[in-house]
């Protein structure tokens, strides 16, 4: 049985598969309250959420596959509260059966419990296709489409029901018959499990089954010999059906761990729906490209973290070039440079994670891989200089980039000086634009950027908005550097103009 909700083919990975710098990505772009949000104080939710988001998809026709698939659950989202309700309770229960299950060693108690495992799994298949059947109508995504068809086709009534009789019998409501015979010096040999019908069809079969021959022994009381001899018997009779229900149940068990995965994921990604539309921003769909078409494009583009910890609308920004391959990003202090370059990250995951973006529009090329690269607060934890930990972290990064991949870098190298600075990051970065990365770099070093003005790269230059009276708009528009950062203004607002101060520059 297969789920392809978040798949056009059948996959899934394990909480603990992450990229390799999923610490990064998590603290430069901000992300624990983006998982937080979506969890809702659900732990499993936000373990999924936080796997499916850092492991980003690479190829369109996925990408494409899961928005369709997430638009039919913000669409219905009641059936998938529903759905991960049902699935939740079942696994639950049937978890405390399976720890006993797995580390019994008696034939008799793993049956009983495999087939109680079984019957809650079959009553939650019957519920979430009855949920299924009630909306499917509304369904327009080809991945719940596939899944309910599967239930109601594959499992209706009359299955369901040659399901459930077997179940009966499994539990031997009138004993465990065994066939078999005598081999040398009259040992038990040969011995095969009979599955009865519960009930014999009919009055005139139940009485011809009483009229049988057969011939009765009652073990006497005390005969321990007698009980040891029939309890290997019955184990060795049920040793095969043990092994044959126990894997049932954990191959059913895979399927609604598989469904329950993918539904977290969407109840996740309907939690943050809910919470941006609360707060009143925009949210769309992205546009994903291939690597060939180039250019990005957004509008309104907003941090969807600072959002969600100031719980109101941050200031957006728009954009629209064709040639992404290096973006520069400087101007005013406490502008919004870092800010935004963190919202180009969390909308470059998020569509490649399937989902919607925080912004009015998005749209961007497929990256290959993801990677961050931020300035780091010097603490006491830290065994060398500043500026041969950023190296470290940058000698790790290009042992894992690939071609096509997208790095953003946050006042890197600014640990030294602006002329030694400048220089490593050139030599970095036309060292990655050679293998076709693709670069967003916030600097306050106007040196390194300026020497990029006019050169064969092309870059776009972005600059944070600064209004004459030193007002920060949080703007950053398509612009050149300036040979200032304007920390004076910064120095105002936190000391004001003093009598000392005023001596000083006069």
């Amino acid at each position: 049985m297969k789920v392809n909700l978040l798949f056009m083919e059948e996959e899934s990975y394990a909480i603990d598969d992450m990229p390799w710098n999923n610490k990064d990505l998590e603290k430069d772009l901000d992300l624990e309250i983006l998982f937080d949000t979506m969890a809702a104080g659900d732990p499993y939710i936000r373990d999924v959420c936080r796997k499916t988001i850092l492991n980003s998809l690479k190829d369109r026709e996925t990408i494409l596959w899961r928005q369709d698939v997430l638009r039919d659950a913000i669409d219905n989202q009641n059936l998938v509260r529903e759905i991960y309700t049902i699935i939740v309770e079942t696994v639950n229960q049937a978890k405390k059966r399976l720890f006993w299950i797995n580390r019994s060693k008696d034939p008799q108690f793993v049956v009983y419990e495999s087939v109680n495992v079984l019957k809650l799994y079959v009553k939650a298949i019957e519920g979430i296709r009855e949920k299924g059947r009630e909306v499917l109508p509304l369904i327009r995504s080809q991945g719940f489409r596939q899944l309910f068809d599967m239930l109601i086709n594959e499992f209706d009534q009359e299955y369901l029901g040659m399901i459930w009789e077997h179940l009966m019998n499994l539990g031997f409501p009138r004993g465990i018959p065994v066939r078999g015979g005598l081999g040398m010096g009259n040992s038990l040999t040969g011995y095969t499990l009979i599955v009865p019908e519960t009930k014999p069809d009919g009055i005139i079969k139940r009485i011809a089954s009483l009229r049988d021959p057969h011939y009765t022994y009652v073990i006497p009381e005390n005969d321990e010999n007698s009980a040891r001899a029939l309890e290997e018997m019955r184990a060795r009779s049920l040793s095969e059906t043990a092994d044959i229900v126990r894997e049932s149940a954990e191959n059913v068990l895979s399927f609604i761990s598989r469904l329950r995965e993918a539904i977290a994921f969407l109840f996740g990604c309907i939690n943050l729906w809910n919470v941006l539309k609360s707060i009143g921003v925009p949210v769309s769909f992205p546009v994903p490209k291939s690597d060939a078409d180039g250019g990005i494009h957004y509008e309104d583009l907003y941090s969807v973290t600072l959002c969600l910890r100031t719980n109101s609308p941050p200031v957006g920004n728009s954009l629209n070039i064709q040639n992404d391959s290096l973006i520069f990003i400087t101007g005013a202090n406490r502008g919004g440079k870092s800010t935004l370059l963190r919202a180009m990250g969390q909308a470059q995951l998020m569509m490649q994670a399937g989902m919607f973006v925080a912004a009015k529009y998005f749209s961007a090329s497929i990256a290959s891989g993801i990677f961050t690269h931020f300035k780091r607060e010097e603490d006491s934890g830290m065994t060398m200089g500043k500026l041969d930990e950023e190296l470290k972290r940058m000698s790790e990064i290009i042992e894992h980039v690939v071609p096509g991949s997208r790095i953003f870098f946050n006042e890197s190298f600014s640990s030294t000086n602006v002329r030694e600075g400048s220089d490593i990051a050139i030599q970095v970065i036309n060292a990655l634009l050679v293998k076709r990365m693709k670069i967003v770099f916030v600097t306050h070093f106007n040196e390194l950027a300026e020497a990029y003005i006019g050169s064969p790269q092309n870059p776009t230059f972005l600059r944070a908005e600064r209004l004459e009276d030193g007002t920060r708009t949080f703007k950053v528009l398509q612009a050149e550097p300036i040979p200032t950062s304007f920390g004076y203004d910064i120095f105002l607002r936190v000391f004001g103009k003093t009598d000392e101060f005023n001596e000083l520059i006069n």
